[in-house]
């Protein structure tokens, strides 16, 4: 203790704080022309399939935004991402020949949709919960069924990309 006397303990539990909207927080992840992912996300965390954001070529994350499940688990949406990033890595991507970087009307297109579906679920009913933004996006679940993940990860054609020769 602060004044020097010593208590023994059987277990400390350290609580640092749950803010789960805050995806990839404290790092910094540069994309292009020197945007900050932290910025592009300052009002809420979005990306294509919850794994790719435009501006940052060559990006892919697991679990990102949008892919938090309330009814199953969540390694049956890994899967399906880790399968659509291998699909993703083509030789000439892995050679850093040519980068991908997923094309901004897709994205935003993928975002606008997956965020009216998510209007006809509990998670926006009028309330606080650690699935929301302060301003009441939902950054953390996935609207639907895996099933359905599953399909738009191993159906999603790979022109998603803007591909540029390096």
């Amino acid at each position: 203790m602060a004044d020097g006397r010593e208590i023994t303990l059987d277990a400390l539990v350290y609580a640092t704080g749950f803010r789960s909207t805050e995806f990839l927080s404290p790092m910094t992840i540069v994309g292009r022309n020197g945007r900050r992912l932290n910025d592009v996300w300052a009002n809420g965390a979005e990306a294509y399939l919850g794994m790719c954001v435009e501006g940052f070529p060559n990006f892919f994350m697991l679990y990102g935004p949008n892919t938090n499940l309330g009814h199953h688990s969540i390694l049956g949406m890994l899967e399906n991402q880790i399968a659509f990033v291998m699909r993703s890595l083509r030789p000439d991507v892995l050679r850093g020949e040519w980068t991908l970087d997923v094309r901004p009307e897709i994205q935003a297109r993928f975002n606008h949709r997956l965020q009216e579906k998510l209007t006809h679920t509990v998670w926006s009913s009028d309330c606080q919960s650690w699935y929301k933004t302060a301003r009441g996006k939902i950054t953390n679940n996935w609207y639907g069924f895996v099933t359905t993940y599953r399909y738009l990860t191993r159906y999603a054609a790979l022109d998603c990309f803007r591909e540029r020769q390096q």
